[in-house]
């Protein structure tokens, strides 16, 4: 039977896809998977006996705070019952989230010992009194809220309210804030009291803890882990980032709060083992060739890409076990001859759809009986069709280069200094155009390594005429995709990217232009761009 979910529901937060009655047996209407902080009870099909014990009971009220209670022996409650439970002063209404053994684990997992504790008791299962009180009190809570805000605002009290929580029997609310600073929150008690008729306590939470309470899908695609199972929170630095090799980049470091996301806490050790067994960041592996320092490395497939001293683009890869053999052939004053003898094979992994269960293939069911003799006189007949097709695509491309190339009128590069491109360097490049009534093809190239830290690069242009006068435009070329590949062609770590700029178009003025070049990436020294060419190409010069 389909169940009728309401929307508009205040009790979501307590574990209700419904709200609960006086009539109905609300129990039934408790949903494990509502919860903040779901605990799951993981003993729960093994049989009653030795492992449980009836002294105490996890109770859980709104978003994310749960307690634990004692309850007498002869109370018999189970897992969604509504509990009226001991509360200062008065009492509250919860509803259970564990009973049994693993009431015990949770607690020695949170680090609470009965013993050294005082913990608060369990009065009965709530009566009809009881739960009329506590949905009369949930109902008012949103409105208290926006009243409590407003007053706040028009106090010009530096705080933002977050959440408020009634307690069940609607004599108390607790107020939960976040703030930079202290805050005197003395006047707007007062008025809240007065207001709401109710006793006010103020709590402070930290932002981590609001997003817990708020909620909301974090950058992964899954619910964020404060308000899934995350139970307490630990400093996170970027010390974190740096030992996992991520780009220090704040939008992708930080959660929704704001902070540092504790999921860089997740694999820190791992990775702090795992880098035991590689050497220092200043190593230096001495060849006949020269100097090799490392520019980066992959923990876990144990790859280190080196390069020679003053070659910042020249990357060697080269497995851990190497690098520790030609360190010991450093130090028994040996040399090997060069980085790339020990060099990986740089192969282009190729992208597609595999069939791995055969369900495409239309012949699968097919006897696969074949004659050996038609095989090979197939396969002979294909290789002498190949030879015919290959030799008439090598006449062609070389007439379609020799007509290409005869057109350019320009097909230049420029070679960026190995220190980066400094954002006061421009590139010039001087053309001369000899005819206007022809149309020309214009392309702006440009060689990058893979290191490269951007999607794009933007550049300011300025063109001069031969008649003197300047334009000036700002171009952004994309590099790469949103997924991180890398566009253009070029294989190993250089690739090389055309951007059209002009297709069919005329220029107005015959003579000497000058096309300038400057990098307008924010950055000082832009790293990586190797080098900055442009073709222009003549579209119709026999016309």
């Amino acid at each position: 039977m389909k169940k009728n979910i309401d929307i508009e529901n205040d009790f979501f937060s307590r574990g209700f896809y419904v709200k609960p009655n006086l009539i109905s047996n609300n129990e039934s209407f408790f949903k494990c998977s509502c919860c903040k902080l779901d605990s799951t009870d993981w003993l729960k099909d093994i049989p009653k006996g030795t492992l449980e014990q009836e002294e105490f009971v996890e109770v859980r009220f709104k978003n994310d705070r749960k307690e634990f209670y004692k309850k007498s022996k002869d109370l018999q409650i189970n897992k969604g019952d509504i509990v009226a439970v001991e509360a200062s002063p008065g009492h509250d209404v919860g509803v259970v989230s564990l009973t049994g053994q693993v009431v015990l684990y949770q607690m020695k997992r949170k680090g609470f010992t009965p013993e050294n504790s005082t913990l608060r008791s369990v009065y009965r299962k709530a009566k009809i009194n009881d739960i009329e009180k506590w949905i009369l009190a949930v109902n008012q809570e949103e409105s208290a809220k926006v009243t409590s805000r407003r007053i706040a605002h028009e106090l010009g009290l530096q705080m933002k309210i977050n959440d408020i929580e009634y307690q069940g029997d609607n004599t108390k609310a607790i107020f939960y804030y976040t703030a930079e600073e202290r805050v005197d929150f003395r006047e707007l008690i007062k008025l809240l009291a007065d207001r709401l008729k109710i006793r006010i306590e103020m709590k402070q939470i930290g932002a981590r803890q609001e997003a817990g309470k708020v909620g909301g899908i974090g950058s992964c695609g899954r619910e964020m882990c404060c308000s899934t199972w995350l139970p307490s929170f630990q400093s996170v630095s970027t010390n974190s980032a740096r030992t996992q090799q991520i780009s220090l980049n704040p939008q992708k470091l930080a959660g929704q709060c704001g902070k540092l996301k504790c999921c860089l806490n997740y694999e820190q050790k791992l990775y702090e083992d795992a880098l035991k067994e590689f050497p220092a960041d200043n190593t230096k592996l001495v060849t006949k060739k020269g100097i090799g320092v490392l520019h980066k490395l992959d923990v876990y497939k144990q790859i280190l890409w080196f390069g020679y001293e003053g070659d910042k683009f020249g990357l060697v890869p080269i497995k851990l076990k190497d690098v520790h053999q030609i360190i010991k052939l450093n130090k028994a004053n040996k040399q090997p001859e060069a980085l790339e003898d020990f060099a990986l094979e740089n192969k282009e992994k190729e992208i597609g759809f595999n069939s791995v269960v055969g369900q495409d293939d239309l012949n699968r069911f097919d006897n696969k009986k074949s004659n050996k003799k038609k095989r090979n006189h197939r396969n002979n007949k294909k290789k002498k069709q190949n030879k015919k097709i290959l030799s008439i695509l090598i006449l062609l491309g070389i007439f379609m280069f020799s007509a290409c190339s005869s057109n350019n009128i320009i097909n230049e590069y420029k070679t960026i200094d190995n220190e980066g491109w400094n954002l006061n360097d421009t590139i010039t490049f001087d053309v001369d155009i000899p005819d206007i009534s022809s149309t020309y093809t214009f392309d702006v190239n440009i060689r990058h390594d893979v290191n490269y830290q951007f999607q794009n690069l933007y550049f300011f242009t300025v063109t001069q005429f031969p008649d003197g006068n300047t334009v000036k435009d700002t171009i952004e070329v994309f590099l790469a995709k949103k997924n991180g590949e890398w566009l253009g062609s070029g294989y190993g770590a250089v690739k090389t990217i055309k951007n059209r700029i002009m297709q069919q178009a005329r220029f107005k003025q015959s003579g000497l232009y000058k096309f300038s070049f400057i990098q307008a990436m924010r950055e000082k020294q832009l790293k990586y761009i190797k080098e900055i060419g442009i073709t222009i190409s003549q579209d119709n010069p026999n016309q």
